[in-house]
């Protein structure tokens, strides 16, 4: 073997261990969605079967089919307990409601702590319709210390104190 042939081997080899390393260090520190894209270097490696013809088989489909049982709602918060003394407090829309006819009403409820015992505070927000144009009006709920929480700042305080 002369020395030029021993230098293009050699480089060959050079530049094969090179793309294998670059390869390497994508799968290890590459993101997952760019482990397994080839790099263009890798484009050769489309044409090393171009001389011989490949017979491949027809792809065989099958169909499955399963059941799946839905999911289970979430059952929602616990109910607060019948037992706790009620404090009732209603809110008015800030329209008159003199002219209007009353639809229903929202109701929420929170728990409060005062003195050693927890009152459930009712808020009450009647809705009134407009008899000419029709629109719906009711009062804006009073602002929550936590969203979505029922606990009121006396008994977010009072757990956090004990």
């Amino acid at each position: 073997m002369s020395k030029d042939q021993q230098i293009a081997a050699l480089q060959a080899e050079n530049q094969f261990l090179k793309q294998e390393l670059a390869q390497l260090k994508r799968l290890i520190f590459g993101a997952k969605s760019e482990r397994f894209v080839a790099s263009e270097s890798d484009s050769s490696q489309l044409n090393f079967f171009a001389d011989q013809v490949v017979q491949t088989e027809p792809v065989v489909k099958q169909e499955i089919s399963y059941q799946r049982s839905k999911a289970k709602k979430h059952p929602g918060r616990h109910h607060i307990p019948e037992h706790f003394p009620v404090e009732e407090i209603t809110l008015e829309p800030e329209e008159k409601s003199e002219c209007m006819v009353k639809i229903g009403e929202e109701i929420s409820e929170a728990v409060e702590y005062t003195h050693a015992s927890l009152i459930k505070k009712r808020i009450i927000r009647p809705k009134y319709a407009h008899p000419v144009s029709q629109k719906v009006y009711l009062a804006n709920l009073p602002e929550r210390s936590m969203p979505k929480c029922i606990a009121e700042p006396s008994l977010i305080a009072f757990i956090l104190t004990r």
